[in-house]
């Protein structure tokens, strides 16, 4: 059987496919050294990622445990506090833990070690910052207020999450409340609202906030908080209390409630004229 002939539209298609193969086969060959360093940068990059993400993850988890240890010191039992009998007590074994210390001084020294170390070890990690926290409060109950202040300051500044930054900023606003400096007070619960985080709850905040301006003697103010407190919390159980506030507020002050937008009679009479 003859072998089919090409048409002379079909020879000049094989003719082009012929010379594109030639003409890219040649590309290949003048420029193989480009494309194999191409190639070469390219596994390099993957690699390079592959061992940087690797080493994240293997930071993550030495951060994890690391925070894990220093948070069981910070929650150890204490002999002192601690009276059951074991032998009289059938879930005393479930209850021990890895770390027990004689006295909270010595349990709380020794948290305090280990979260100043993670925090030091794993900044820019979230748990550094949080292990910044926790020194705070180590530091707080070693009854140690201004290395306590300074602490958790720190975890205020070099935070990257809102979280931690406004754990310590209520902390260090109930220190500023133990002291006697709600102007101080006012200023950290104004950050928390501004900047809120679920940490700690807006309305609870908001409160503490409304609470420390009437502590200034700034009952307009005050009033103004516990009014947004019912207005944007609705339902809540700190709404309640605060319109029970609203309503001793307004009594204080002589007025009834009125929205913020309407005028008073009198106000209306000196619009008029």
């Amino acid at each position: 059987m003859a072998a089919k002939r090409l048409t002379r539209k079909e020879m000049v298609q094989e003719d082009a496919i012929r010379k594109t193969l030639t003409e890219t086969s040649g590309w290949i060959i003048r420029n193989l050294k480009y494309i194999l360093v191409a190639a070469g940068l390219i596994i390099l990059i993957a690699l390079v990622t592959l061992a940087w993400t690797t080493y994240q993850e293997s930071r993550d988890a030495a951060a994890q445990i690391a925070f894990s240890d220093a948070l069981e010191k910070f929650h150890a039992p204490v002999d002192e506090e601690d009276q059951t009998d074991p032998a009289q007590d059938p879930n005393a074994l479930d209850q021990q833990t890895k770390y027990r210390y004689t006295t909270a001084q010595e349990r709380f020294e020794e948290s305090l070690k280990a979260f100043r170390t993670v925090a030091d070890e794993y900044s820019g990690f979230w748990l550094g910052e949080m292990s910044r926290y926790y020194a705070g409060l180590s530091l707080i109950e070693l009854e140690m207020i201004e290395e306590a202040k300074q602490e958790l300051q720190m975890a205020v500044d070099d935070s990257s999450g809102t979280d931690v930054k406004n754990m310590a900023r209520n902390a260090l606003a109930q220190l500023a409340v133990a002291e006697g400096n709600h102007e101080q007070a006012v200023e950290l619960y104004e950050q928390i609202v501004t900047d809120p985080s679920a940490a700690l709850p807006v309305d609870l905040a908001l409160m503490r906030l409304a609470r420390n301006l009437e502590v200034t003697g700034n009952l307009e103010e005050a009033l103004t908080r516990y009014r947004q407190i019912t207005s944007e919390h609705a339902g809540s159980a700190t709404a309640t209390a605060a319109q029970n506030e609203v309503r001793r507020l307004e009594s204080i002050l002589g007025r009834e409630a009125l929205p913020e937008e309407a005028p008073t009679d009198t106000e209306s009479e000196e619009l008029e004229s």
